[in-house]
């Protein structure tokens, strides 16, 4: 039981879930079992606010949410910091994607449409 509650931390690590902690130092050289189980044991209690060892829905969505808020908030301070044509070429892209942004439709709608996909080239 213990293996499946770490690699679940260890998944939810890999997804940033508990990204309103601070972060992990930058590793230095190699990292050890014993690091990596450390830091995913951190994290899972970071996300278990009630201490019960497990994560349940309400747990995990508090956390979803932190993260878009955190999300938000890195975008607030990037729009703020572009100049005037940096702002209008953003906003003029934005537009043609129908003023949509991938956070406000809950993912990336073009996926399921055959538009973008495993091996699919990026950027053309």
């Amino acid at each position: 039981m213990k293996t499946i509650v770490l690699a679940g931390a260890a998944a939810l690590t890999l997804a940033g879930a508990a990204s309103a902690q601070p972060p992990s130092p930058a590793p230095t050289g190699d990292i050890t079992r014993a690091a990596a189980v450390a830091d995913a044991e951190r994290r899972f209690a970071a996300l278990d606010t009630d201490g019960n060892g497990t994560l349940d829905p309400a747990e995990m969505q508090k956390a979803a949410e932190q993260r878009r808020a955190e999300w938000r908030q890195r975008m607030e301070e990037r729009l703020a910091r572009m100049s005037p044509e940096e702002r209008a070429d953003f906003e003029q892209r934005r537009a043609e994607r129908g003023g949509r942004d991938r956070d406000a439709r809950g993912g990336d709608e073009r996926r399921g449409r055959g538009e973008r996909g495993p091996g699919a080239r990026r950027g053309g």
